[in-house]
């Protein structure tokens, strides 16, 4: 398989440097953590005077990199990365980077993976700020050698405050011996709901993008799908399948194609009807991510099915 004139580039031009680099996942969901090999000055303290200011740097100057390291030469599709960076006000500062050129202001298993990777790499090295203290957060895995390691990291979105349920024989920062990651916490940023919204869906376009599928909304016509735009650290366009009626879309595995198309498009008409932008921390736009929903009645219990953009849609 060979490479196309970008791609070529993008390897010569990292081809002299390393990366140091932990794969992880979350429940399925994959992140590959970055804990060394970027510029210099990315991991100077006095370079940035938060890490917002350093994801918009990253941004302008250093994609380069996100593409290099989710696209070759064994890239993955749905991975994301993580880039440990100082911090001023944490332990360490934390850059996200998905497909697409998204770069969320905050993502829950991507704080998790980091967690795992920096307790379980003995990575905590700034002793001053991480608390220890006998585990008594996780029932489940009752025990002598439970610890609660409980510190802070700095997303572009803000703090955020972290509890890491570990197993061991021997503390970390007493012995050689590495702490095993059991569970983690994390309190967020602040979310909030933004607005509720009629998404207008042209027959045209949805039609020939979902041709073949055999589930049809639109009847031959023009439809609107509602939704709502919510913040969590990424700005999400909720969609509750029951508006569909007796051509609900079920979230289930099988229905896993048509959903992302389907999702995909549901999302980039929200995000060109309805942009959204952060009220605090400037040039974050949004919708960036889909969710479908649906309630289960007997279970009394909802699924969700997230889509996230692999590439630019070209209607």
């Amino acid at each position: 398989m060979g490479f196309d004139a970008a791609a070529v580039k993008r390897l010569e031009r990292h081809a002299a440097r390393r990366y140091e680099c932990l794969d992880l996942h979350c429940e399925g969901m994959a992140a590959r953590v970055v804990v060394s090999g970027l510029p210099n000055y990315m991991y100077e303290l006095e370079r940035f005077t938060s890490v917002f200011e350093a994801r918009r740097h990253f941004i302008a100057e250093l994609d380069s990199v996100r593409e290099t390291l989710m696209k070759e030469p064994r890239g993955y599709h749905c991975t994301n990365l993580d880039f440990v960076v100082p911090s001023r006000s944490a332990v360490h500062g934390l850059i996200i980077a998905e497909h697409n050129a998204v770069y969320p202001l905050m993502s829950g298993h991507n704080t998790i993976c980091t967690v795992t990777a920096l307790v379980e790499g003995g990575l905590l090295t700034n002793s001053n700020h991480i608390s220890l203290r006998p585990g008594v957060s996780c029932t489940k895995h009752p025990g002598a050698n439970m610890f609660d390691v409980m510190f802070s990291l700095e997303t572009p979105g803000g703090i955020i405050e972290i509890l890491a349920v570990t197993n061991t024989d021997l503390c970390a920062f007493a012995a050689e011996t590495k702490l095993k990651c059991i569970s983690v916490q994390f309190r967020n940023v602040p979310a909030f709901f933004a607005q509720s919204v009629d998404i207008k869906c042209k027959q045209k376009y949805f039609d020939l993008g979902l041709a073949g599928d055999g589930l049809k909304f639109f009847s031959g016509k023009d439809a609107v799908v509602k939704a709502d735009i919510a913040f969590g650290g990424m700005f999400y366009c909720i969609v509750d399948v029951a508006q569909f009626g007796e051509n609900r879309l079920s979230i289930l595995p099988e229905n896993g194609a048509y959903i992302s198309r389907f999702g995909e498009m549901l999302k980039v008409a929200c995000r060109e009807q309805f942009p959204v932008e952060h009220p605090v921390l400037e040039g974050y736009p949004g919708p960036d991510i889909m969710v479908f929903t649906e309630f289960n009645q007997e279970s009394q219990q909802r699924r969700n099915a997230v889509v996230m953009s692999l590439c630019p849609l070209e209607w």
